[in-house]
């Protein structure tokens, strides 16, 4: 039996949940951290993927990397919606 729905039944699945009141703090922070670094994409600033590659693969090395800085890109016109 085949478990996966038929493609015009799993646009619940795209769908982003309402943000509406949490009384769970810890649903309440996440998606107001999620909320908070994708404005910050929106304003062009975010960190590349190599820089953040090279300081994941540091993890558990004596050899450590700070975390990377972001960048701020000026070539955003206007927010992705």
């Amino acid at each position: 039996m085949n478990s996966i729905p038929p493609a015009e039944n799993r646009n619940y699945v795209m769908s982003p949940a309402p943000i509406a009141h949490h009384d769970d703090a810890e649903t309440a922070a996440f998606i107001a951290a999620v909320q908070e670094g994708v404005a910050d994409a929106d304003a062009g600033r975010t960190v590349p993927y190599p820089a953040v590659r090279e300081w994941l693969l540091s993890w558990g090395t004596e050899y450590k990397k700070p975390a990377p800085i972001a960048h701020v890109s000026h070539t955003l016109k206007e927010p992705i919606t």
